[in-house]
């Protein structure tokens, strides 16, 4: 209808003028070996995390500027979709919550950025979110990566489901008292996104997780469709189409930002 269109066009429609402007901006370029890690404890650390010492950068200048481009506009899109008044799809007191998810989430470092107050605009905001990558990638992320992430003054926690042993609930405690004031969850989910979406979502869904169709939820492919087979890709998109039929009364709001060169 004309009110989910003009919704979904407030979502759109920054990501075009964030992609623009970040691409004419300046992007710095290593021309000699390769900065030194990231200082342990920031989320910076984690785009480094994979780095060897003495590598060479061979990443030109051009292909600075496109990831830089596509990390603000995807940023952008999510901030758009977060600003927006939206309503959940059933009585519950979810009005308030959001839903993000990372499909083929790698290393993003999204939800740490937004966590530790790195993301304007994202401020005050309920979110779910939830990552979703192969299990072997997930594991790496919840038992390593993530640590070398936590800022100073903050202890990393994460718990794995046993039920399936590919998926973990995290989470950052202060350290001084062992409290976590962020009312956002974080979650962790090891899935090869080859494999069906129906399972996808079922494990979503599963209580561990508590995935809810019925809240308004914003689902970002960056840089994934590419590395997945024609019919893999072709079945996850049409599942992601399916759920966003605003005909359906059952699921809340649903957008899909999605990068592929």
């Amino acid at each position: 209808d004309n009110n989910f269109a003009a919704q979904a066009a407030a979502v759109a429609r920054p990501v075009a003028e964030a992609a623009e402007h970040a691409a004419a901006q300046p992007v710095a370029v290593e021309t000699g070996p390769a900065a030194p890690e990231a200082t342990a404890g920031t989320p910076a650390a984690a785009t480094a995390a994979g780095r060897r010492n003495g590598a060479t950068s061979m990443m030109e200048p051009i292909i600075r500027k496109g990831t830089h481009a596509r990390v603000c506009a995807i940023d952008k899109a999510i901030n758009a979709f977060l600003s927006l008044s939206l309503e959940v799809a059933d009585a519950s007191n979810n009005k308030d919550r959001r839903q993000v998810v990372i499909l083929g989430a790698g290393r993003d470092t999204t939800y740490l950025r937004y966590r530790f107050g790195y993301l304007t605009g994202f401020e005050g905001k309920e979110i779910d979110w939830f990552e979703v990558d192969h299990p072997f990638v997930i594991e790496q992320k919840a038992k390593s990566w993530l640590k070398k992430c936590t800022p100073e003054g903050y202890v990393y926690n994460s718990k794995m489901n046993v039920a399936t042993g590919d998926s973990y609930r995290a989470s950052f405690s202060k350290q001084q008292d062992g409290t976590d004031t962020n009312s956002s969850s974080y979650h962790l989910v090891g899935h090869d996104l080859r494999s069906s979406p129906d399972s996808l979502f079922r494990k979503l869904s599963d209580p561990f997780h508590g995935y809810n169709r019925a809240i308004p939820t914003i689902f970002v492919l960056e840089c994934v469709i590419m590395y997945l087979p024609d019919k893999a890709s072709w079945n996850l998109l049409q599942y992601l189409a399916r759920i966003s039929n605003c005909n359906n009364k059952n699921d809340a709001f649903v957008a899909v930002a999605l990068y592929d060169p």
